[in-house]
């Protein structure tokens, strides 16, 4: 499902130059950028006043997310999975930073009329082969408490800011990358964040694999160079 449209006035423009910067610079007054995987499909969901569509190639629209201002939704080429009835939006939750991803999420999940799923994924040292001896060690089971603590704090306070959006929490014991994957897989849109920390930033490995292997419908919200790592 692409994102939803407003009645918005709709204009165009042919512009030349490299498609990257041109979107990048536009973003600054823009409130979303939508970009296509292929043909008219980047076109069909600029949302509300300020949307901009663009008609790009994959590995465009990766320096267009990287650098933008504004929140970008890609469509990727949705011939690799057939999904019946996509439902829910998806928002990948890391930590209290995550309030403008939040806030996106729940916008949308409110348009689309569907459930919001926050999910919280995390990686314990036990699966990277540099610590092999630590796993016996650590009480896995009182991390995982922890971890889930960390998604109560995040979504604090947002069930009553809205309540018309019902909210479940799903914490995972995986990549965040893949995790995020696999709640997504017959979601209508996957919400993830993306720190920019300057106009030369690059994509985190969350992001990029996302980006790279999503199912559906993925929007990157920038955050502030004051938050923390992805």
């Amino acid at each position: 499902m692409a994102p939803v449209v407003g009645g918005g006035r709709t204009s165009w423009s042919v512009l030349d130059g490299r498609p990257a910067e041109l979107l990048r610079a536009a973003s600054a007054e823009a409130q979303l950028i939508v970009l296509g995987a292929r043909g008219a499909r980047g076109a069909r969901g600029a949302r509300g006043a300020g949307g901009v569509g663009g008609l790009l190639l994959g590995s465009t629209a990766s320096g267009v997310v990287a650098g933008t201002s504004c929140p970008v939704i890609v469509l990727p080429d949705d011939t690799s999975v057939t999904v019946g009835e996509r439902r829910s939006v998806v928002v990948g939750v890391k930590g209290r930073s995550d309030d403008d991803v939040l806030a996106f999420a729940f916008d949308e999940a409110a348009a689309r009329d569907t459930d919001l799923i926050a999910v919280h994924a995390w990686q314990d040292t036990a699966m990277d082969p540099a610590y092999p001896t630590i796993g016996p060690l650590i009480d896995w089971a009182r991390v995982g408490d922890q971890e889930e603590r960390v998604l109560a704090e995040a979504l604090a306070g947002w069930r009553d800011k809205r309540p018309d959006v019902v909210v479940r929490e799903v914490v995972l014991r995986d990549k965040p990358a893949r995790g995020l994957l696999a709640a997504a897989l017959t979601a209508q849109l996957l919400v993830v964040r993306h720190r920019r920390r300057n106009r030369l930033a690059t994509l985190t490995s969350t992001t990029h694999g996302v980006l790279h292997r999503a199912a559906g419908p993925v929007a990157v919200v920038p955050v502030g160079s004051g938050q923390e790592e992805d």
